[in-house]
């Protein structure tokens, strides 16, 4: 299961998932009995796929970080939640932008909560109940530099896809001075898709680039496509 923190983080993933698994939507009924119980409450926020014609992805649509933290709890809180484990949930990623600081924020919003939190790296593993654990990976977004925010990790991917942008982008920093990644994604948004937005602009990309300069510029997001690409052989 992915929680997007919002709607453009949902957009990479499904978009990618698309591109290198094959990824088609699926039902909410075809989920198991518990896993449907435990995600009943955000369902509205949900698309589902099945990747490689077998394997769900589940991803939730957070609208916010503080969405995100929310729905993380109502799950941890759910009377169906050991039992949807057994029912093969027993992964959610995490993709949040790095300003948030969301590895430390959700460790410290799981302990609170009473539960035993395990700490390593960005994985945070929680002791549910009985033996029973649910694995949280985080993916940061952005980089310490540049906004920590999306933005930064698109920025070379897009000048990839759009090289006659930069022209312009160029001719701006000239005029205005450097840019930081969300002000140059801005531009490629405004150009590049007529300002339909970042999510849009993310969809394009996927599309126009090929596989090598996804993994060139976007090994992150590639790291967490291998990983699933590894559950679908199994």
């Amino acid at each position: 299961m992915l929680l997007a923190e919002g709607s453009s983080e949902a957009t990479l993933y499904v978009e990618l998932a698309k591109k290198l698994l094959r990824a088609s939507k699926a039902t909410f009924n075809e989920l198991s009995i518990s896993v449907r119980d435990a995600l009943r409450p955000m369902r509205k926020r949900l698309a589902i796929y099945k990747l490689c014609g077998k394997v769900i992805l589940v991803v939730l649509k957070c609208g916010g970080y503080e969405n995100l933290k929310h729905y993380i709890k109502i799950m941890l809180e759910s009377p169906s939640l050991v039992d949807a484990i057994d029912e093969g949930l027993r992964r959610l990623i995490i993709a949040a932008d790095r300003d948030r600081s969301p590895v430390t924020s959700l460790y410290n919003v799981i302990s609170s909560m009473g539960l035993k939190v395990a700490l390593q790296g960005n994985i945070i593993t929680i002791n549910v109940s009985n033996g029973r654990s649910l694995m949280l990976e985080v993916v940061e977004q952005g980089v310490d530099e540049e906004t920590r925010q999306l933005e930064d990790d698109l920025k070379s991917l897009v000048q990839q896809v759009w090289p006659i942008i930069n022209e312009v982008i160029e001719k701006v920093k000239s005029a205005m001075g450097a840019l930081n990644s969300k002000q140059t994604i801005g531009i490629y948004e405004a150009i590049a898709v007529n300002n339909e937005g970042l999510p849009s602009l993310i969809a394009q990309a996927i599309d126009k680039a090929n596989i090598d300069e996804l993994k060139a510029k976007l090994p992150k997001q590639i790291r967490v496509m291998e990983d699933l690409m590894e559950i679908c052989k199994a």
